[in-house]
């Protein structure tokens, strides 16, 4: 992690806990964005924020971290690529699909909508 990184570069060359601190704060600087919610989110969002002792700030970085670095779970990965496989090619009974793939993509090249 960056911020481990540096926090040990500075540890070996700088003794006191205040730096490692300042480096924190600098590494860690908040940004301030506005953020356009309806009023009964913000109730919820004051409701959650009291109970748990934290701001809203801090509730909304949470659920950003919590869906940027969300994962699939391989079982359900796995399920989906069962039920929705790969397109088949060639003809079946609504035609030839190589055809239709091959029209939509000439049609898109050529800046018209699809043939469909």
């Amino acid at each position: 992690m960056v911020l481990d990184d540096l926090l040990a570069d500075m540890s070996a060359s700088v003794s006191t806990e205040r730096h490692r601190y300042l480096v924190y704060d600098w590494y860690m600087t908040l940004r301030s964005v506005m953020l356009q919610l309806r009023e009964d989110q913000i109730a919820q969002l004051d409701a959650e924020a009291a109970r748990v002792g934290g701001s809203r700030s801090k509730l909304v970085r949470d659920a950003v971290d919590s869906l940027l670095t969300r994962t699939i779970d391989p079982d359900i990965a796995e399920l989906y690529t069962r039920a929705y496989p790969e397109p088949r090619s060639g003809t079946d009974e609504w035609g030839d699909v190589d055809a239709w793939h091959d029209a939509a993509a000439a049609a898109r090249a050529a800046g018209e909508r699809d043939p469909w």
